[in-house]
């Protein structure tokens, strides 16, 4: 029996809990679309932060102030009359993996959101490291490896898949831009 009541003692005290946290919790009044121009960059490359605010049921919410944070780096822009803001910072210095925050603000509103950013010395894939490991340790088995030549030929169709991957990318990205660009056009005549 007097267990029973612990367990109901608990239960009431742990919902008393979730309820007064629930009520002083205050939901975000802005929600925040956060882009980068390229989600991974080399040392010396801009990072480029852009997106949306938008208000709970998705209009744009214009003359928003914006900052932006990661690492050392912060700005705050303010939002045009669709919503959008852009921010370029300064050529990078530092390698790493940056959570990019951003906040918005508005006559007692507010808003967060974020994205990733990898700075790194050289920009890298998986597929990058295994086969540079694999073709750096084969180089000084050629004479003993009869495949050698296999290899080299499966990098070199590796590399040349790798680069039509990027175009195709670099073309979907130019074509996302374009019409973008073509919908603010419309928007604006």
């Amino acid at each position: 029996m007097l267990r029973q009541v612990t367990i109901v003692g608990i239960m009431f005290f742990a919902m008393f809990c979730v309820l007064v946290s629930q009520a002083s919790a205050a939901p975000l009044d802005f929600l925040i679309n956060v882009k980068l121009e390229q989600y991974q960059i080399e040392l010396g490359q801009k990072p480029v932060v852009f997106g949306t605010v938008t208000d709970n049921v998705m209009r744009p919410v214009p003359d928003t102030k914006v900052k932006i944070t990661f690492g050392a780096n912060s700005a705050t822009v303010t939002t045009d009359s669709d919503g959008r803001f852009r921010q370029e910072f300064p050529e990078q210095t530092m390698p790493g993996i940056f959570k990019v925050n951003v906040f918005a603000h508005q006559d007692g509103k507010k808003g967060f959101g974020e994205a990733s950013l990898r700075i790194s010395k050289q920009l890298t894939t998986f597929s990058d490291l295994y086969y540079n490991s694999k073709m750096a340790n084969s180089t000084d088995q050629k004479k003993s490896d009869p495949y050698e030549s296999l290899k080299i030929k499966n990098y070199e169709r590796f590399l040349k898949e790798k680069n039509k991957i990027f175009q195709k990318q670099l073309d979907i990205e130019a074509k996302k831009i374009a019409l973008q660009e073509k919908k603010t056009l419309q928007a604006k005549d």
